[in-house]
């Protein structure tokens, strides 16, 4: 096999909860990946709050560090300054890119779903699939989350899932972010009912 030839190995990091984009950048400023021009060139394209500064990094720069050893990377990305839209996270060799995919299923509405939302749909189950079903519906954030796989030689999965993890907002963040949202009068098209586990609109 791949991992007892070359100790190839894969592991998806997954969270309910989102990143915050200033800390998210600095961990991937620590891939293996080729930002031309000045440092953080390769996330231009992101939207960031006001007063971020690429190049003002604390974090530790080392060759060995754990996101070094990962030489493939992909998945769905929650980042806390976009909450209706989801971003896909590329990265192989020398290549990384974090780009706006389209909006999270719950802020879709349900009319521009596979066939019209359907329940009854294959491909509708499988996006319901995808939604948080807690225990408390208060919240609940509808399909949003982290979900990257990560694929690489030698890797430390679980120094790689606390560099993520310490991008995620606290929980003192998600009150704020929370309110944040609540004050904008914004709501999800549709939700799961925790106790159907079926579609429902909001």
């Amino acid at each position: 096999s791949a991992e007892q030839n070359y100790g190839i190995t894969s592991f998806v990091y997954s969270r309910r909860r989102p990143f915050n984009p200033e800390r998210l950048l600095k961990v991937t400023l620590l891939l293996p990946a080729k930002a031309d021009g000045a440092p953080g060139q390769a996330a231009g394209s992101w939207d960031f709050p006001v007063g971020t500064d690429v190049e003002s990094t604390d974090v530790e720069m080392d060759p060995g560090a754990p996101m070094k050893a990962v030489i493939r990377s992909k998945g769905f990305v929650w980042v806390s300054n976009l909450h209706r839209a989801l971003r896909y996270w590329s990265h192989a060799g020398h290549h990384f890119e974090l780009r706006t995919l389209g909006l999270w299923w719950a802020a879709t509405m349900p009319r521009n779903w596979p066939q019209e939302g359907n329940p009854e749909s294959e491909e509708v189950a499988s996006i319901i699939g995808d939604f948080d079903t807690g225990p408390d519906p208060s919240l609940l954030w509808g399909d949003r989350r982290q979900e990257i796989v990560f694929i690489g030689v030698g890797m430390q999965r679980e120094k790689i899932e606390a560099l993520l993890d310490e991008c995620l907002l606290s929980d003192e963040e998600m009150v704020e972010y929370r309110q944040q949202i609540e004050s904008t009068g914004y709501k999800d098209y549709v939700g799961i009912d925790p106790s159907t586990g079926k579609l429902t609109s909001l």
